[in-house]
């Protein structure tokens, strides 16, 4: 799973890649400390800007992610 963006308690909004893998998502479920974590992704080219407070949904086998917020640093 990738996402753009999320929030740091002290930074505030960002605007930087992340990635999960979720192949073993029934694990994930039933073992929140399995170790599964986010990793940093490079991106090259012109990247969207900070945005924040992503919601998700598990339906069945399928994570949804919606929507977020954009930060007023993107709006000039």
């Amino acid at each position: 799973m990738y996402i753009h963006g999320g929030r740091d308690i002290k930074e505030g909004p960002m605007g930087n890649m992340w990635k999960m893998s979720i192949g073993g998502i029934h694990e994930i479920m039933d073992d929140p400390e399995n170790g599964c974590c986010w990793e940093p992704v490079n991106c090259k080219g012109t990247i969207p800007g900070k945005i924040s407070h992503h919601k998700a949904a598990v339906f069945g086998l399928s994570v949804i992610v919606f929507g977020g917020i954009e930060s007023l640093d993107n709006i000039d």
